[in-house]
């Protein structure tokens, strides 16, 4: 083994100089990943010959560049640079942003199970089912009065006032009602002292009309209360579903978010997940494939984290929750309300961009796009092919461009001549090939450069390739 170590390795006057270099650009990890390289590619005619001492001195700085390059994925807090902590504002308290979050997350399942009771069949059957109660207490108001002293209008207070006690069999007395309206009771109620044939009769069909109503009044509440709390359960269960399947709208008070297409599955928006929490959007394809990140992020499904653009549909205004309507004369075009779209892009979201003075001068909507493929971007040739496309990673730049302005969160121009904009980051494979319908092949970088899909491009395998060189080289020096 030393001497697979020896021949890999240059000789001592090398060394010397690199092992200055060393001391100083220390502070370089890059410069140190390239160096490391070269090293590894010496060739064994080399003169073998360096002490041990500056061999463990190698070894140490590979294991420096090493913990730089990779990260503790289930304690991502223990080794994140503080630089990365403080990459977005931190809530002054975390008990209010609980407290928003269950106000938003309450208020739409209320809102929700209201809208399921209040459905027109519903609310036709209830209406059915109070007049009836109705009709029977008016009925009883005017067998409680005296002929001579008929009144429509009491007799529909008194039936009005009976409705809530009915559904718990009580009848509100007609003395304090006859009152409440500044009438007599001695000159307007009937009044029943020895029974006769007459008042005997009279008496009975009040004492049927009260259980009459008290009969379908109790059954009535009952099943409203029973309804409510079915519909309460139902209301939380879609809620639910659509936090699972990425349905429903973000929560707003969030300031600096950064909405990432993750395409099917990124292993690079779960970790931005587990750093950044919910200032990271993640648009994906598959929310079945996302199930972990929402269970870990949702606070029980209570949060929304994610929101679903299932394949090739970026370009749909539906897909973002934006429907047309039909039919509507004041919208002869059909054209879609994108200020009303379930994918609301706030103001808050935007980053402060500062000109050379220092002063902030505009507004950024950050939108990034992983067009890297899973566990081939470890593989040391070119990508087969790509999780979301450039074309589609295009369109949804130009979308959510589109639905930025719409709902204001940026703006056209500002008075200072500058203007707010959305940044476009692409991560893939730029040495992938494109094939025209010619049979003209191009690179992804040449398609990003002259078609302008994208203002970043990020290499997805020249990190990986620089960390897994430095395996290599390690596992050899050891």
């Amino acid at each position: 083994m030393n001497e697979a170590v020896n021949e890999a390795v240059p000789n001592q006057h090398t060394l010397t100089n690199s092992h200055s270099e060393f001391q100083k650009k220390e502070l370089d990890p890059h410069f140190r990943t390239h160096l490391c390289l070269n090293m590894a590619s010496t060739p064994s005619s080399v003169r073998p010959g360096y002490t041990k001492v500056t061999k463990e001195k190698m070894l140490l700085d590979v294991r420096t560049v090493m913990r730089t390059c990779l990260t503790n994925y289930d304690n991502p807090a223990e080794e994140l640079p503080e630089s990365y902590q403080n990459e977005f504002p931190v809530p002054t308290s975390p008990l209010q942003t609980y407290y928003q979050d269950l106000v938003q997350s309450k208020g739409r399942q209320f809102s929700s199970a209201m809208t399921l009771m209040t459905d027109p069949q519903s609310l036709a059957a209830l209406s059915a089912s109070f007049g009836t109660v109705w009709a029977i207490g008016t009925y009883e108001g005017l067998l409680v009065t005296r002929s001579t002293h008929r009144s429509i209008l009491f007799a529909t207070r008194y039936g009005l006032a009976q409705i809530i006690p009915s559904i718990i069999w009580m009848t509100k007395p007609a003395d304090l009602i006859a009152r409440r309206y500044g009438l007599d009771p001695s000159i307007v109620l009937r009044t029943f002292g020895n029974p006769t044939s007459l008042n005997a009769s009279v008496q009975l069909r009040i004492l049927k009309a009260q259980c009459v109503r008290s009969v379908i009044a109790g059954f009535l509440g009952i099943a409203q209360i029973f309804r409510l709390v079915q519909a309460f359960s139902d209301a939380s269960n879609e809620y639910e579903d659509r936090v699972r399947l990425g349905k429903e709208p973000l929560f707003q008070g969030t300031p600096e978010r950064i909405i990432r297409l993750a395409g099917t599955s990124s292993d690079v928006t779960d970790l931005s997940a587990r750093r950044f929490d919910r200032h990271i959007v993640p648009i994906v394809e598959d929310p079945h494939l996302s199930q972990p990140m929402v269970e870990e992020h949702s606070d029980n499904f209570q949060r929304p984290v994610m929101w679903h653009i299932p394949d090739d549909t970026y370009g749909r205004p539906s897909s973002w929750g934006a429907g047309q309507t039909f039919g509507n004369p004041d919208n002869q075009d059909n054209s879609v309300n994108l200020d009303t779209a379930d994918f609301q892009i706030g103001r808050e979201w935007t980053l402060g961009c500062e000109g050379p003075d220092g002063q902030e001068q505009s507004r950024l909507i950050v939108v990034e796009a992983d067009s890297s493929v899973g566990e081939q971007a470890l593989a040391l040739g070119v990508e087969s092919a790509n999780d979301m496309t450039v074309s589609e990673a295009s369109l949804a730049f130009r979308f959510l461009d589109k639905l930025a302005r719409t709902q204001g969160a940026i703006i056209e121009t500002l008075g200072n001549g500058h203007q707010d904009r959305v940044v476009r980051v692409l991560l893939a494979d730029s040495n992938s090939c494109q094939t025209t319908g010619g049979g003209h092949q191009y690179t992804l970088r040449e398609h990003v450069m002259e078609q302008d899909s994208a203002d970043v491009l990020i290499d997805a395998k020249l990190p990986l390739l620089k960390g897994k060189d430095v395996v290599w080289q390690s596992t050899i020096a050891l």
